[in-house]
C-alpha cells in the first residue's frame, strides 16, 4: 500500500459521505459548520470555568485555551496547508465536478489538515481532562464530531484531513492539559473535592450540565431553522 492508494481511498470515501438528497440536512450542515452558531455553548463553558475557579485560576485556564487555538490554527493553517498544498475537494480538478456543495460554499484553496478538527478536538480533549465528568465529555465529543463531520458533508475536507486534525487535536489537547496541570499545581494550592455537587476536579455538575443542555438546545434550534428555511 502506497500514499497514492491512500489518497485515492480518501477521495472515494469523501464522495460516499459528501452531501445527501435532503435539502433540510444540507441546510443543517451549512449552518452547523459556522462557529458563530456555537457561541451560546462557548459562553456556557466560560460560565462553568468562572463558576468553578478563582479569578486567577480561571485566567490561567483561559490562557491555556487561547494557547490551544493559537498553536492548532497556526500549525494547520499557517504551516501544514501551504506546505503540503493539498487542494480541497471543491478545488481538486479530479473530483470537484462530483462534489456536492451547499449554497456555493467552497472554502479556501488548501485542505490538509482540517483546522476545524484540530481546534475542536483539542478543546474537547483539554476541557474533558480538566472537568472530569462523563456527561460533559460525551457532550464535548458529540459537539466535536458534529462540527467536524459538517466539513466532510459540505465537501470542504477529505476524511483524511479530519482524521489527522483529530489526532493532532487529541495530542495537543493532552499536552496542553499537562502544561496547565503543572502550572496550576505550581502556582495554586491543591484541593481534593469530595462534594456530590462537584466533579473530582472541583467543577460544579450543574454548570457542566448547563453546557450539555446548551449543546442540545443549539442542535434543536439549528434543526428547526433548517426545516423552515431550507
Amino acid at each position: 500500500m502506497d500514499l497514492a492508494q491512500l489518497v485515492e481511498w480518501d477521495k472515494e470515501l469523501l464522495l460516499a459521505l459528501n452531501g445527501s438528497d435532503s435539502a433540510v440536512w444540507d441546510q443543517f450542515m451549512f449552518v452547523a459548520t459556522k462557529t458563530v452558531v456555537w457561541i451560546p455553548m462557548f459562553l456556557s463553558m466560560l460560565y462553568m470555568v468562572m463558576k468553578s475557579n478563582s479569578a486567577r485560576q480561571a485566567i490561567l485556564l483561559l490562557a491555556c485555551v487561547a494557547g490551544l487555538f493559537l498553536v492548532s490554527e497556526g500549525v494547520s493553517s499557517g504551516i501544514c496547508k501551504p506546505l503540503v498544498g493539498r487542494l480541497r475537494p471543491t478545488h481538486d480538478p479530479e473530483i470537484m465536478g462530483m462534489v456536492q456543495t451547499v449554497n456555493g460554499l467552497r472554502g479556501g484553496m488548501y485542505s490538509f489538515f482540517s483546522s476545524h478538527a484540530a481546534n475542536t478536538f483539542s478543546l474537547c480533549t483539554f476541557l474533558s481532562l480538566v472537568v472530569r465528568s462523563k456527561a460533559f465529555t460525551l457532550t464535548m465529543l458529540s459537539w466535536a464530531m458534529v462540527h467536524t463531520y459538517t466539513r466532510i458533508y459540505l465537501g470542504l475536507h477529505f476524511p483524511g484531513d479530519v482524521f489527522v486534525g483529530f489526532c493532532f487535536g487529541l495530542m495537543w489537547g493532552t499536552v496542553m492539559y499537562l502544561i496547565y496541570s503543572w502550572l496550576r499545581n505550581k502556582w495554586f494550592d491543591r484541593h481534593d473535592y469530595v462534594s456530590e455537587q462537584c466533579t473530582s476536579s472541583g467543577y460544579f455538575y450543574a454548570s457542566a450540565n448547563m453546557v450539555s443542555l446548551t449543546f442540545v438546545l443549539s442542535v434543536i434550534l439549528v434543526l428547526i431553522y433548517s426545516f423552515f428555511y431550507y
